[in-house]
């Protein structure tokens, strides 16, 4: 399996969609199909209101799901970053030990689909900086951590990167 993150990403609440990375994900998957006949190409979604796009084999909604907006906004702005806290800590145990510890079924799942890839995939945008994680791009650089602790392949193509200036991202990504 192959995991592509979503970069035709719908953008908040008023449905526009960013037809540039849209057209370079799907000529990525087009790609990687071309390429690796014997893969499933699947993409990773950025949110709970995407669709999947028709060249793809498959849709995971597993880590939008786990840290989704079921509560109200304060609760969710206080919780989300215990829950990502406890996802670096399951994705640490589930490589090191195999397994996890008190892990949600869908951050378990999001966690396993990560590890059992063959790699993840990245095409164009920028999602990888600092400056954008109040946005989408932090589930990307969170995505994009966990590959990493996970020891799953990471491959980023036509991709800006930085700037990084928290010192532990620099050191779980590259």
């Amino acid at each position: 399996t192959i995991l592509v993150h979503a970069s035709g990403f719908i953008q908040g609440d008023d449905a526009a969609i960013n037809l540039g990375d849209m057209a370079q994900q799907l000529r990525a998957i087009h790609l990687l199909r071309k390429l690796f006949p014997e893969h499933r190409v699947i993409t990773l979604a950025n949110s709970m209101k995407e669709h999947p796009l028709p060249p793809s084999q498959g849709f995971i909604k597993n880590l939008p799901a786990y840290l989704g907006k079921n509560r109200p906004e304060t609760v969710n702005r206080l919780l989300l970053p215990i829950k990502v806290l406890w996802l670096l800590v399951n994705a640490f145990l589930l490589r090191i030990f195999g397994g996890t510890l008190a892990c949600h079924p869908e951050a378990r799942k999001a966690l396993e689909g990560i590890r059992d890839s063959t790699f993840v995939f990245y095409a164009g945008a920028g999602p990888l900086n600092q400056r954008y994680l109040r946005g989408v791009a932090a589930l990307w650089l969170l995505t994009a951590t966990l590959t990493r602790i996970l020891g799953t392949p990471l491959v980023l193509i036509g991709q800006q990167i930085g700037p990084l200036k928290l010192n532990i991202l620099n050191k779980l990504l590259f």
